[in-house]
């Protein structure tokens, strides 16, 4: 099993900006609303593939990709390449829910709602910078689309709008078409194991007050302290686990806040999806929520 971590986005456009050294080492292409995923083929006569999520959980509903992948990976310009190779993308569909539903299914999986968007190739690849493994994937994968797998491309970000706010009227332009955000990467970055610098995610961030009806102690490392706070909305709940420190999770099992501020990234039938603690809000009156 692979133990070491995916790569992620922080989100701070000034320092990206700083660090890129400018527009002639950006990449960019539209944030996609969908799954992270691993899929690992192990060596060249391997017959499956193994897919892996952030956490590097299995996931066995996957299998509608491994014929495609394999015909990928048995290609002449893979002969003098290293196994194993793990492509990095993300698992779509018209509805995220979809994708939701079928994730973790035990019987009667409906794959056709998924669709593969490969956007980086590592492992025996993180030495090379992200733009040299971006040619590896169209080398390889092309324009081509197989089995609902696709390279996601992406594109020289204009000089003209590399400043914090032309990087924000693009997001919000992307947003308009249906994309999630953006992402930025630089051109000769490799690829860390770890919440990167070296790329940049930009989407809105939506934030609500809301009233504290309860708490959810926690599992694993918060085992014994709070996990989330269970939150009251839209005349049903909602759990917020994430975006606490160590300290406020010990604090809130002793004194639990009224309101707090959470950020989220979208509201969904009688829920609010990702939503992460930003800040207690007791000076807003609980009949104000």
């Amino acid at each position: 099993m692979i133990e070491k971590p995916v790569m992620t986005c922080k989100e701070d456009i000034d320092s990206f900006l700083r660090l890129s050294g400018g527009a002639e080492n950006i990449l960019w292409s539209p944030k996609l609303d969908g799954v992270r995923l691993w899929a690992v083929i192990d060596a060249p006569d391997s017959e499956t593939v193994t897919y892996l999520s952030r956490t590097k959980k299995p996931y066995l509903n996957f299998g509608c990709f491994d014929k495609g992948l394999l015909e990928y990976a048995r290609q002449r310009s893979w002969s003098r390449l290293h196994y194993p190779i793990i492509f990095d993308g993300e698992i779509v569909s018209k509805d995220f829910s979809g994708v939701m539903a079928q994730l973790r299914r035990q019987t009667n999986v409906d794959s056709s709602v998924f669709e593969f968007r490969i956007f980086d190739i590592i492992d025996n690849y993180d030495s090379l910078p992200f733009v040299a493994r971006c040619e590896v994937l169209r080398k390889v994968i092309g324009g081509n689309k197989i089995h609902n797998i696709v390279r996601l491309p992406h594109w020289p970000y204009p000089a003209e709008i590399a400043t914090k706010d032309g990087i924000i009227k693009l997001m919000n332009r992307m947003r308009n078409i249906g994309y999630e955000g953006i992402v930025l990467k630089t051109k000769d970055g490799l690829y860390e194991n770890k919440k990167s610098g070296l790329w940049l995610k930009v989407k809105p961030a939506h934030t609500k007050e809301v009233r504290v009806i309860g708490l959810e102690m926690g599992s694993g490392k918060h085992a014994g302290r709070m996990g989330a706070l269970i939150c009251e909305y839209s005349g049903g709940s909602v759990n917020v686990g994430g975006g606490f420190s160590d300290e406020e999770r010990e604090r809130f099992m002793e004194d639990l806040p009224s309101v707090i501020e959470v950020e989220y990234q979208e509201e969904t039938k009688g829920s609010l999806r990702f939503p992460r603690f930003k800040r207690v809000r007791n000076d807003k009156p609980i009949e104000e929520i």
